[in-house]
């Protein structure tokens, strides 16, 4: 790829002047009105999930993954009630997304989105294909990316943080030309998103191009 590769700084979120299934990019058949909890309990390395009632019928089948975005989500089971217990989850306490599902809805319930809340965006790729991150960001640019009730010059603004690479990992995608061309599989934020790295270095998060429009 020709556009150079960025190391994403560690300490610092800067801002931009200028089940095999895909549960977390459907955002529509989210019950995102639906709030549910989850309680990590240190002493047993366990996961207690709990949700209000949702769907008309059916038991509620439990996945998991170990992101948000993660290619496989791994069936643990289904019930009819409103609470499930997981005594086996993934070493990390925040690999731990779990897709809830009943009838056509799915929530999906994470630590990470517990405490951080639905604007802030975690990508893994151990879990995540390359492309995944930038997929969905640029699938937010239209509503995010611009001006409107939900768009950057209100509060409403969205941050992305990427977790480290592991064996030669990197986020870009691949492509060439200029940043701002279709060829360059360009990250498109809006004007004020943030974004960031979460390793432990600088070259432990490696991404393609990035790009923000001209607004003035």
């Amino acid at each position: 790829m020709n556009v150079k590769r960025i190391a994403v700084f560690t300490t610092l979120a800067f801002m931009l002047c200028g089940v095999v299934t895909s549960y977390s990019m459907d955002l529509k058949k989210q019950a995102n009105k639906t709030v549910g909890k989850i309680v990590y309990n240190k002493k047993k390395h366990s996961m207690t999930l709990s949700w209000p009632a949702f769907g008309s019928s059916g038991n509620y089948i439990i996945s998991r993954g170990g992101s948000r975005s993660a290619t496989d989500f791994v069936s643990l089971g289904s019930t009819s009630k409103l609470t499930f217990y997981d005594k086996r989850p993934n070493a990390d306490k925040y690999e731990n997304y779990y897709a809830i599902t009943r009838d056509t809805i799915t929530m999906i319930l994470s630590l990470e989105n517990q405490i951080f809340g639905d604007n802030m965006f975690f990508y893994d790729r151990k879990y995540e294909k390359a492309e995944t991150a930038r997929k969905e960001i640029n699938s937010h640019f239209s509503t995010i990316g611009r001006a409107g009730s939900n768009g950057e010059w209100t509060t409403k603004r969205q941050a992305y943080y990427f977790k480290a690479n592991v064996n030669g990992q990197t986020y870009d995608s691949g492509g060439y030309g200029s940043a701002s061309s279709a060829e360059a599989n360009s990250i498109e934020l809006g004007f004020y998103s943030h974004i960031g790295g979460l390793g432990k270095v600088p070259s432990d998060v490696k991404l393609g191009s990035i790009f923000t429009r001209p607004h003035l």
